[in-house]
């Protein structure tokens, strides 16, 4: 079968660079429809030959890459990642939903909690996560107490500034290493180092030695980064219901739960999360998550 792929660009183009290693039998194809115009005119080339269209992206606007689909009458696949779903709440309190593509696609959601909130507003899909982790030899302790997190430039309050900076005042004596950004605008304290932009194995090396992730996103879906997080045996403080991190909202919780997690780490003398370990090995693996995406994209197909 062939698929086309289109919507977000980083996600879009590592996921279809995993399907292809993992399954040759298939073709994949990504295009950038979303900022490039001559991606647009190969997306609409290569459409009549395709078998199903998986946008990264759930779709709830004007689309000319959608109307194409819609046009030639191809399986259209939308799968939710974050963003989107907040957009399209919004848009239906306000009623510009535009139904157009969602009632004609087959839709997933990559957590739970996005679930829900698609159901809220008429849209039915089931769970289906493309995030697995790079298994890699670990030593059985972290070397060091710190937390580590991911804030983009100029998204900080999104991903939850207030609190890193809150937790970090808190806790002099824990280093808090941020990737993402070089701290401009943000507070300068001595136990907060600004990383910038790092590639990804970069961030592994730090998910390997810093035992705490922090994530407090505003919204979230479920991001590359819990997998691998829950992989190296990190506890997870994050603004999600997750069963296997800590919920962390404001400053009263975070502050609770940071100095929770920091004590258990001290009395184990930092060993890793071996119940996290187990379960992204369970449930995350390059194997099964890729070929559990590959078979539910091909019955959609195929249906």
């Amino acid at each position: 079968m062939r698929f086309l792929f289109n919507g977000l660009s980083y996600f879009g183009k590592r996921l279809v660079q995993d399907l292809a290693d993992f399954d040759s039998r298939h073709t994949f194809q990504f295009f950038d429809t979303y900022t490039s115009r001559l991606e647009q005119l190969k997306f609409i080339g290569a459409l009549p030959f395709a078998d199903a269209v998986v946008s990264m992206n759930g779709v709830s606007d004007a689309s000319g890459s959608m109307n194409a689909v819609l046009a030639m009458k191809k399986k259209l696949i939308m799968l939710w990642q974050g963003t989107d779903v907040l957009i399209a709440t919004n848009r239906a309190g306000s009623r510009t939903l535009n139904r157009k593509y969602i009632d004609r696609a087959s839709h997933f959601a990559v957590a739970p909690w996005l679930q829900e909130e698609l159901r809220a507003i008429g849209i039915s899909g089931e769970i289906l996560s493309f995030s697995w982790f790079d298994d890699v030899a670990l030593n059985p302790a972290f070397p060091e107490m710190s937390a580590y997190t991911y804030i983009p430039t100029g998204k900080e309050a999104f991903y939850g500034w207030p609190l890193i900076g809150h937790l970090a005042r808190e806790n002099p004596s824990v280093p808090f290493y941020v990737a993402g950004t070089r701290g401009d605008n943000l507070e300068r304290l001595p136990n907060i180092s600004y990383l910038g932009w790092l590639p990804a194995a970069e961030m592994l090396e730090l998910s390997k030695k810093s035992p705490v992730y922090l994530r407090f996103t505003v919204h979230d879906g479920f991001p590359h980064s819990l997998t691998q997080a829950l992989a190296c045996g990190n506890e997870i403080l994050w603004s999600m219901p997750y069963s296997y991190s800590h919920l962390a909202v404001d400053e009263d919780s975070a502050t609770q739960v940071f100095r929770h997690v920091k004590e258990q780490l001290m009395i184990r003398g930092l060993v890793r999360n071996e119940n996290n370990i187990r379960f992204a090995k369970e449930n995350f693996s390059r194997e099964k998550v890729l070929s559990h995406f590959l078979h539910t994209i091909t019955n959609v197909a195929a249906g």
